[in-house]
Parts: C-alpha cells; structure tokens; sequence
C-alpha cells in the first residue's frame, strides 16, 4: 500500500530549500515503502530538518513505527509525532 503522504517544505533560507525536500522525499518514499495499511493515513510536514508528523491510525505501534521510519529517515533531525491513535470499537460478531 501507498501511504498518503502530504508534504509541506517550509524554509526561511534559500540555501536550506534543497535539503528540506531531499528530507521530505525520503520521508515520503519511507513511509510509502512500508506496507502496514495504518499508515495510510499519516502525513508529514518537514521544516528545516524537522518533521511533524499528522494523521490517525488504529494502534499505538503504528504510531510508533511511523515515527521511527521518519526519525530514521535521511536528512531528519527531530520528529514532533502528532498522530492520534484511534482504535476501532470492538464488533462483538467478530471472534478472535
């Protein structure tokens, strides 16, 4: 699966501009790359070397998995993960 992934450069120097976006595809390819269908819903902004991350997705790990793949990205210094974990209500038709 193809994470949707919605990226925002935003830079004060023009010197910077390259090595934002070059952060911002590694992110995106990173999270694209994944296969884990929660994050499809996650999206990133980069600014100056610094990535937020934004979006829902149904487990904690998930949450954690995505902030892990943009921290270990290139070009990434800190990650602000500001993704909500919403977990789905149990349907008591489905067993386990």
């Amino acid at each position: 699966m193809v994470a949707a992934t919605k990226l925002v450069s935003t830079t004060s120097e023009p010197r910077q501009s390259t090595r934002t976006a070059s952060s911002a595809y590694h992110v995106a390819e990173a999270l694209r790359k994944n296969a884990h269908h929660g994050l499809t819903c996650v999206t990133c902004e980069i600014r100056d070397g610094m990535v937020i991350l934004h979006g829902k997705v149904p487990r904690y790990y998930v949450k954690q998995m995505a902030q892990e793949i943009a921290k270990n990205s290139e070009g990434v210094d800190s990650v602000v993960n500001r993704i909500q974990v919403e977990t789905e209500p149990l349907d008591p038709t489905h067993s386990r």
